[in-house]
């Protein structure tokens, strides 16, 4: 069961990778994304991997 912090970290890192996915950033804001999110994952305990393939689509994992 999540707490009420881990749950708010969970929901901000989806939101982060939402918006980056759908404002298609640039590579500096695009940084600035993924690291907040990182930092959420790590305030929490937990490690964010991303996999990303040209055309292949993207993979956020938490765990």
């Amino acid at each position: 069961m999540l707490n009420s912090m881990e749950g708010l970290n969970y929901c901000r890192m989806t939101q982060e990778a939402l918006n980056i996915s759908i404002k298609h950033s640039e590579t500096e804001q695009m940084g600035n994304g993924l690291g907040n999110m990182r930092n959420r994952a790590e305030r929490i305990g937990r490690e964010l991997k991303i996999d990303s393939a040209l055309g292949q689509g993207t993979q956020v994992c938490i765990f």
